[in-house]
């Protein structure tokens, strides 16, 4: 059985155990860096270690210590996504695209090293092996077994709250780029009848009113000020800057 055992988030590429069990003697052959079962072979040298029985629970605590990193790597994902999710609520600047990018491979490759792992401990169920038949070692399979679609449940979930992260940060974006086409359509509809009465007034045509008047210009400064004024008034009645 070769059973992918690799907790590199950001890598989609997995390091393989690959574990023979034959008759009374299991072999397992690392095809990349697995710290996990330095650990666990340090904690097996150990006093206090409960005596191994038979291959079949060296299987299990080898796969086990897999599974235990697996729920590390659960845990550390829901704490980013909580906090990315509270940032997005009181400061949607910190929140990048490529943050919800890396998140959302992060995630990937998880759901599929959990799913790669089910199938492989599925197998191992199925096994027709004799040193697997006992029920009581057959328990041990078992027993993993549980825990692992219990931990493709939790992925799941996981790449849920990711789509729905992206969701409401596709949300925040469009009612930022709503806000901010709102305000330019409010200055547009203030600067539009300014223009308009500037142009008209600076035709270069006779009867134009006021261009006799000592005080014209400032007469249409404050005729300008009032048209603002009066425009802003009727924008915030209406609740255009809420």
């Amino acid at each position: 059985m070769e059973f992918p055992a690799t907790f590199d988030r950001e890598s989609a590429d997995p390091s393989y155990l690959t574990i023979l069990l034959q008759d009374y003697v299991s072999v397992t052959v690392r095809h990349g860096e697995m710290g996990a079962l330095d650990d666990l072979v340090s904690s097996l040298k150990g006093e206090t270690t409960l005596p191994v029985l038979h291959l079949a629970q060296i299987i299990y605590m080898i796969l086990d210590q897999f599974a235990d990193l697996n729920v590390e790597v659960q845990v550390a994902i829901r704490d980013q996504i909580l906090l990315m999710s509270n940032n997005l609520s009181e400061n949607p600047g910190k929140v990048s695209t490529n943050d919800l990018s890396r998140l959302r491979a992060q995630v990937e490759n998880l759901v599929s090293l959990v799913e790669n792992q089910l199938y492989c401990i599925s197998g191992l169920n199925a096994s027709d092996n004799e040193l697997l038949q006992d029920p009581h070692r057959k328990a041990y399979i078992q027993d993993l077994l549980s825990e692992t679609e219990i931990m493709q449940s939790g992925v799941y979930r996981l790449e849920n709250r990711v789509k729905d992260l992206y969701n409401d940060y596709q949300a925040v974006g469009n009612e930022r780029v709503e806000k901010r086409l709102r305000l330019l359509t409010i200055v547009s509809a203030i600067t539009l009848p300014l223009g308009l009465l500037a142009g008209l007034l600076g035709m270069n045509v006779g009867g134009v009113p006021g261009t006799r008047t000592p005080s014209g210009f400032i007469i249409v400064i404050v005729l300008m000020v009032l048209i603002i004024l009066a425009e802003f008034w009727y924008f915030t009645r209406k609740g255009w800057f809420d």
